[in-house]
């Protein structure tokens, strides 16, 4: 999953057919464990909540700029249903290393 961040926000972007985007629906706390790529067993844990869900042409955008992060080049997989960027705001965060 690609994760963004937006001053004390973090972004992800998923669609609204998908499991994830329904989970969040029903309930808007969410964990997040991002891994250093040179050693999984250092990781960071984000929990906290879903405060803004944003539809239409910025999460379009947002998946484009998240691509381009992570690709280097535009999203190209095929859109199934509407974009959603959900933004969370962490209430807790926690170090392994």
């Amino acid at each position: 999953m690609w994760a963004d961040t937006e001053g004390e926000h973090l972004l992800v972007n998923t669609e609204t057919h998908r499991q994830k985007f329904r989970n969040v629906e029903r309930e808007p706390r969410v964990t997040m464990m991002i891994r250093a790529e040179d050693n999984p067993y250092r990781y960071v844990e984000v929990r906290g909540e879903v405060v803004t869900k944003v539809k239409g042409t910025e999460a379009r955008e947002h998946i484009d700029e998240l691509s381009q992060k992570y690709t280097g080049g535009p999203y190209q997989n095929p859109i199934q249903s509407e974009r959603m960027m959900l933004r969370t705001a962490p209430q807790r965060q926690f170090i392994f290393s």
